[in-house]
Parts: C-alpha cells; structure tokens; sequence
C-alpha cells in the first residue's frame, strides 16, 4: 500500500502584495500546469508582475521567492516557475515594494530619478531583480550587479541610466545607500519540506527499448512514431 503520510492536495503560497501585508493564499487541487505568473496575475490580480518572452529571456516577470529556515531570498522568473513548485514559500512582488499612492521604495524613486523608466513595462522586474540581489548577505558589488542583471532587458531607455541608477545601492559605491526591507520578518508558515503534493499516477511500460541497439528501434511501427521539431 502506498504511504501517504503527510501528503495533502492543497498548497500554501505566502505573497507580499501590494497592500504591503502578508497574506497566505491555499491552492485546493492546482492545475501542475499553472505558472507563477499567471497565478499572480489572473487570480491574485497582482499584474504589476508582467509577461515579456514568456520563456525567461526578458526579466519583466521577476519575482522574489523565500524559502528555508532562516529564509534566504533570491530573484526568479515567474513565467518559468510553476505554482505547485512554490508550496510553502514566500514570494514578494513589486507592488509591496511601494507605489505613488503609499510612497516609492528607494530602487523605484532611483530608478524614476535617474530616469531609467521610459514605457516602464521592464520597470518592475529591474527593481525586483536588484531587490532580491541586495537581499543576499554582504549585499552586492558594482561588478556584481552588472553581471546579474544580464537577465533583464529593457528595448527603449537604454542600459547605462538603469545601472547608474542601481550603483548608489551597491557596497563598493562612493556613499552605499541602504535599502530597507518593506516588511520586518518573514510570515510564520510551515517549513518547507513538510508540505508535499502527491505524486503523479504513471503506468508502468509494457515494452522497453535499448537506444543504443540501433536494430531495437525496428521493431516500433512507423505510425507510432511522432516529429519532435522541425519545419515544412
């Protein structure tokens, strides 16, 4: 008999969203297919988060997920992160960083000052982005920082403004300016590895194949076989 202690159906995701507060949102039966950035966007309304490439080329999507005990934070593309793969983690996104209405976070006014915001579509996943760097501990380097945001793309303000705009944060700048955290802790919350969806039902194979005996593959009918890629 299979053992399903302590497997449950439902997960937990705690978000920092825009009203700056904690709020843990349960998942009964999520779809394994749902990503992150979608689940953000059309169930939680949180559409600060936005869609680029939709693959992980452009960093608009750039979240900031916590896990662990103590929780280590780290930036991640929310369109490459599935939902299920969240269960017990935190995840801040920019709204909670700071807006007009409840006043900018220090990344946002830099950004806006040092006029690295044009259309502002990337906007969001550079400051997520350098948030989540500057989360680590020691902070971050200049050097650092230029090579951590190779992952964000931004089509019409142009690079150096960005950076100069981010630079003041780093640790090795003429006067590091100090970041602060837009919440005190963290929400209590399960440890991660508590929290554990039941594995998918899967067949066993009725035949097997040897790859590297080039005579095996013979004995599979053409009408079985299926194009992986390719055009025309």
């Amino acid at each position: 008999m299979e053992n399903t202690a302590g497997v449950t159906d439902t997960l937990s995701v705690w978000v920092l969203g825009r009203r700056g507060a904690w709020r843990e949102h349960r998942v009964c039966n999520p779809d394994p297919r749902t990503l992150l950035v979608d689940w953000l966007r059309e169930d939680l309304g949180l559409t600060g988060v936005k869609i680029g490439c939709n693959e992980g080329g452009c960093g608009a999507c750039t979240v900031v997920v916590g896990s662990g005990q103590p929780v280590r934070w780290r930036a991640v593309n929310s369109c490459l992160r599935l939902l299920c793969s969240c269960d017990g983690m935190c995840v801040v996104v920019t709204e909670a960083l700071g807006n007009t209405n409840a006043g900018l976070h220090p990344l946002q006014k830099a950004l806006a000052d040092g006029n690295g915001s044009q259309c502002g579509y990337c906007s969001p996943g550079w400051v997520a982005a350098v948030y989540g760097l500057l989360q680590r501990d020691g902070g971050a380097t200049q050097a650092e920082l230029e090579k951590y945001l190779d992952g964000n793309i931004c089509r019409c303000t142009g690079y150096r403004s960005i950076l100069d705009a981010f630079r003041s944060f780093c640790t090795d700048a003429p006067e590091a300016a100090p970041v602060p955290e837009p919440y005190e802790e963290a929400p209590p919350r399960a440890p991660l590895q508590e929290a554990k969806l039941p594995a998918p039902a899967l067949s066993a194979p009725t035949e097997s194949f040897d790859l590297l005996d080039l005579g095996a593959t013979d004995a599979v009918p053409m009408e079985q076989a299926s194009a992986c890629g390719g055009g025309g």
